[in-house]
């Protein structure tokens, strides 16, 4: 290969390389910019996260404390009735279970 020749291949790969490096440069600046926005957004919506999770943690404490409570109103409402309803049921269900048994005995 001609000196000329190997020259002008030298400048070629140099520029090659020079345009190389410039796009790695300017795609590691975006990158710092990038991370750095990042970092700005993630402290400015972390208070609020941060809120909003309180809010709502307070919220659903709330919540389940008054469904907890309204549980525990239809309990002591309902067992009574439940109570009164079994008490009836045992009662009809002895009756029958006894008209039963005179119905065998008289077929027997």
């Amino acid at each position: 290969m001609s000196e000329s020749k190997s020259r002008y291949c030298l400048k070629n790969l140099r520029a090659a390389t020079d345009d190389r490096l410039a796009v790695v440069a300017e795609k590691y600046e975006l990158r710092k910019r990038f991370d750095a926005s990042k970092a700005q957004v993630t402290a400015v919506v972390e208070p609020y996260q941060t809120r909003a999770m309180q809010k709502y943690d307070k919220v659903k404490g709330v919540a389940v404390k008054q469904f907890d409570w309204s549980k525990a109103r239809v309990h002591a409402v309902a067992e009574p009735y439940q109570a009164k309803l079994c008490g009836q049921y045992e009662q009809v269900k002895s009756i029958a279970v006894g008209r039963y048994d005179r119905s065998m005995a008289f077929l027997v």
